[in-house]
């Protein structure tokens, strides 16, 4: 989450509508190479996600004083947030808001310092599930070792066939749909 001169910026967006933006609660936060062990970033790159589901995790972080991981390649795919330790490992996969602006524009040249490794010809999905399928049979194996690392497509997954009862009009692809909400009757 940074920018050419050092400083990132991380959106994170409330719960509204993207259709009605003044309804939406938006929370900007800024930092600086200096708040991280290690930075690796595209310069002007900057990410949207939901600050409720983060904030849970980086107070559960600062109160275990494990170091926070942040992984994410380009707006509208998902964050991953990793917490690392000797007893545990916990993994938080965030949706990420797709910048309305990049849609009418190529993606940028990646000259930054982040690197990806070459994109696998599987879908997102299935590669999030061998992922966790190979963490699951490493624990049940009890192996010393570290847990394979995640690799997740780059390309962008093939939409799923939804049902047109849950459709909504106006919905920005590649967000969570709204929550809804039973009132029991």
């Amino acid at each position: 989450m940074g920018r050419g001169d050092g400083e990132g910026s991380a959106g994170a967006g409330g719960d509204g509508p993207a259709a009605e933006p003044g309804k939406a609660m938006v929370t900007e936060l800024w930092l600086a190479p200096d708040e991280f062990q290690e930075v690796a970033v595209v310069p002007g790159s900057c990410v949207t996600f939901c600050l409720k589901e983060f904030r849970g995790l980086l107070s559960f972080a600062e109160a275990s004083s494990l170091p926070l991981t942040i992984h994410y390649d380009e707006p509208g795919r998902p964050a991953i947030f990793t917490l690392d330790d000797s007893l545990m490992e916990a993994h938080l996969v965030l949706a990420t808001l797709l910048d309305p602006e990049s849609d009418s524009q190529p993606p940028p040249a990646t000259n930054g310092r982040v690197s990806h490794p070459p994109a696998p010809s599987d879908d997102f999905t299935d590669d999030l599930e061998s992922y966790m399928a190979a963490l699951e049979s490493s624990a049940c194996e009890g192996e010393a070792g570290a847990p394979p690392s995640p690799t997740f497509s780059l390309h962008t997954p093939r939409p799923a066939e939804s049902d047109p009862e849950e459709e909504e009009d106006g919905a920005v692809p590649g967000t969570p749909p709204h929550k809804k909400v039973w009132d029991g009757h």
